[in-house]
């Protein structure tokens, strides 16, 4: 039976819109802009699943909390290949690397945009808000980036700043933007291991 016409637009009122959560960190503005590299984790209601997947990944590896460029080289390799080759970050791992300068906040609210919109068209969403967290983002950044954002059409719920070791998805995007820039700076494991994700889907270059 057709539902009356007045039901069906009540239905399409109370439809709420998907929350998506957008972790950003970025590398490369200590090489003078020769090249900057932004990672997005776009992740939807399995949110708090992959914390604890990663958090437990953190402990077994011995990675801990630390960034990046703080943990030692076998502890990293680890830490990629337990929460990488898993594939539970399929489809949800973006990057993109800028050359020859720019200015940074734009290029990452470029990559944000770029992002948001392949994983929510990947998943057919069409409504959507997401709530974008910033590594190191502070004071009149944010309203600038939600700003920009919004004139690029992406929906958001909320932006904000976060420290770069207070998140599992911000400290997984800055392993992921070291695993890039490795790659990038012509590292061959590093390459190698960029390839296979990319061929998986884990990695996608915007």
């Amino acid at each position: 039976m057709r539902k009356p016409p007045d039901l069906i637009m009540k239905a399409s009122i109370n439809t709420k819109p998907t929350k998506l959560y957008c972790y950003v960190d970025e590398t490369g503005q200590d090489s003078r802009g020769k090249f900057f590299i932004v990672v997005a984790v776009v992740v939807g209601q399995q949110r708090d699943m992959l914390e604890l997947f990663l958090e437990q990944a953190e402990t077994q590896t011995g990675k801990g909390k630390v960034k990046w460029t703080k943990s030692g080289q076998k502890r990293r390799d680890n830490y990629l290949n337990a929460v990488l080759l898993p594939q539970q970050f399929k489809n949800s791992l973006f990057y993109r690397i800028y050359e020859n300068g720019g200015a940074y906040e734009d290029l990452t609210v470029l990559a944000i945009a770029q992002a948001i919109n392949l994983y929510r068209e990947k998943y057919k969403l069409n409504t959507y808000q997401a709530t974008v967290l910033v590594d190191g983002l502070k004071g009149a950044e944010v309203h600038r980036v939600g700003r920009d954002l919004h004139n690029l059409g992406v929906k958001t719920r909320k932006i904000r700043g976060v420290k770069d070791e207070s998140e599992p998805l911000i400290r997984l995007a800055d392993a992921v933007a070291g695993l890039i820039r490795q790659a990038y700076l012509g590292v061959d494991d590093y390459q190698k291991m960029e390839l296979k994700l990319q061929k998986e889907k884990v990695l996608n270059e915007l």
